[in-house]
């Protein structure tokens, strides 16, 4: 919330509006965010159980390549499954590094399957911009 913004007319009477949205608090950024983004690539992930959480996702997904980042979203799709996003640092060739991660399990959910029932989806850098 910001601070209450007062104005003084020029009859001496001070006027205060405590209903001001303007903030002079700025963010604290990570200042390799951008640098991660042009080196990182992204994968839409969905089909996996209620139980598993970003964490367990995080575990799943480490062994496949250098993680760093994982996302499950709050909302489900319109499907009723529960989907999230996992980002990896170093993937030369996406559709071969979808390949390798097409066998992932967690307990009898086939996590990554192309299909209908659950894919894996490659975003492009242009997708953010």
């Amino acid at each position: 919330m910001g601070k209450p913004a007062t104005h003084t007319d020029p009859n001496g009477w001070t006027w205060t509006f405590r209903n001001n949205k303007t903030t002079n608090s700025k963010p604290i950024g990570n200042p390799y965010h951008s640098d991660v983004d042009k080196v990182a690539t992204s994968f839409y992930v969905t089909n996996f159980p209620d139980s598993i959480d970003a964490r367990g996702l995080w575990n799943t997904c480490t062994p496949y390549g250098r993680l760093v980042d994982a996302l499950i979203a709050n909302k489900r799709s319109k499907a009723g499954k529960r989907f999230g996003f996992i980002r990896y640092l170093g993937v030369i060739d996406a559709s071969n590094f979808v390949r390798s991660l097409s066998n992932i399990w967690v307990g009898n959910y086939h996590l990554l399957k192309s299909g209908n029932n659950g894919a894996l989806f490659f975003l492009p850098d242009s997708f953010y911009l």
